[in-house]
């Protein structure tokens, strides 16, 4: 009864019910009081960060942590180390800088029980926790961000009660092929890029247009015979019928065949059909982790890439924009940080994180990236920085 009195109060919580869930904690019995100390303070944590009060969860975690810390109770304890990271990263006022040492005991905890699977999870509802850690190389944040956009495939999967097999393809920043989440091994790269040509040519590809996309270099003749090889080992690894013929001029994916979970389709499409959506268009930057196939050299791949970036870059501006009218002023940071890691020299991103940072209390940080950018400006261009962003930078200097 005990753990199921605890049970109803974490659901509580994980269904924004926080009243009701402090009403639960404080008619829990003495006995239970007692005996799980630590972790009614972990749940008493998790309500005050949730409603705001950051100085409460601050002493309720640190509260947590000592009572587990003594109780050896590793997964609790690493979730409440989470959760101290999660205040660092939602209180304005707080200490950020503590988030990659809190997020690193918490991975450690995580090690020492062999797995992980529990913060997958446990991170559901932190995905401005998890963007903070990727954009500064947490180990793991970005894998945890990947593997809960399989859990929600996987629970819309089950709400739509399709049985066909599921092909997830990543090849933004990576290059994953999985079946019914397991691995697929075509081994040659060749093959793989047949199969991501046909993804980006939804109607079908005719057999000259691939053997010229993908061998250009190879006579008519040797480049038949390769496309054959590389359609016969896509057929064996992939479930029958998913590649069908057009007559015998060319092939096509049948996507009736099984549902797919393609990165690059997702991107664009939430990007066409999501543009005023803040949190959805935050959803589908998550999906960026890199240029598209960035080993593939070809010219059709190559017009992908600068497509997918280009639409990147502008969704990530635009998304920044709204989160700062929105007075997000951490995820509006966040995301122009991320247009630096594509293009270091962006001043309307330079300026963006200066007045985010100034938002959030910074100021500091605020002319540290100003003398960043000039000094990027005058190593790479021989420049200095335009007059607006010379006037924000002169502006913070005279601040008291």
């Amino acid at each position: 009864m005990r753990h199921l009195d605890l049970a109803n109060v974490r659901l509580l919580i994980r269904q924004n019910q926080y009243s009701a869930a402090a009403r639960a904690l404080q008619q829990l019995p003495e006995s239970t009081v007692q005996m799980q100390a630590g972790v009614i303070a972990l749940l008493r944590g998790k309500i005050a960060c949730a409603l705001g009060d950051y100085e409460q969860a601050t002493s309720a975690t640190h509260a947590a942590i000592m009572a587990l810390t003594s109780a050896a109770a590793r997964m609790d304890l690493a979730r409440a180390y989470l959760l101290q990271a999660q205040i660092a990263t939602s209180d304005n006022s707080s200490d950020s800088t503590m988030l990659a040492p809190l997020l690193e005991r918490v991975i450690h905890i995580a090690d020492q029980l062999g797995h992980d699977a529990f913060l997958v999870a446990e991170t559901l509802a932190m995905s401005s926790l998890l963007r903070r850690a990727s954009t500064a190389n947490v180990a793991r944040a970005s894998d945890w961000l990947r593997r809960q956009q399989d859990v929600h495939l996987a629970a819309q999967a089950l709400r739509i009660d399709d049985q066909r097999s599921v092909l997830v393809v990543r090849t933004l920043g990576t290059d994953q092929i999985l079946l019914d989440g397991r691995l697929i091994d075509v081994g040659w790269r060749k093959a793989r890029e047949v199969l991501y040509y046909l993804l980006a040519h939804a109607s079908g590809a005719s057999s000259e247009s691939l053997r010229e996309a993908i061998w250009p270099d190879l006579s008519p003749q040797s480049s038949s015979e390769t496309l054959r090889r590389a359609i016969y080992r896509l057929r064996a690894a992939l479930p029958q019928d998913t590649i069908v013929s057009q007559g015998r001029q060319g092939y096509q994916l049948n996507r009736g065949r099984l549902r797919i979970d393609y990165d690059v389709d997702q991107f664009l499409h939430v990007l066409g059909t999501h543009s005023t959506d803040r949190e959805a268009l935050i959803a589908a930057l998550e999906l960026y982790h890199g240029p598209y196939l960035p080993w593939s050299d070809g010219t059709w791949s190559q017009d992908l890439r600068i497509l997918v970036e280009q639409r990147y870059l502008y969704a990530l501006r635009t998304t920044a924009e709204r989160c700062v009218h929105a007075d997000a002023h951490l995820d509006g940071l966040i995301l122009y940080q991320r247009i630096l890691t594509v293009d270091q020299l962006d001043e309307a991103a330079h300026m963006g994180i200066m007045h985010s940072h100034v938002a959030l209390g910074n100021r500091a940080a605020a002319i540290a990236q100003y003398q960043t950018l000039r000094r990027l400006l005058n190593e790479e261009l021989g420049l200095d920085p335009g007059p607006e962003i010379e006037r924000v930078y002169r502006s913070l200097l005279v601040i008291s």
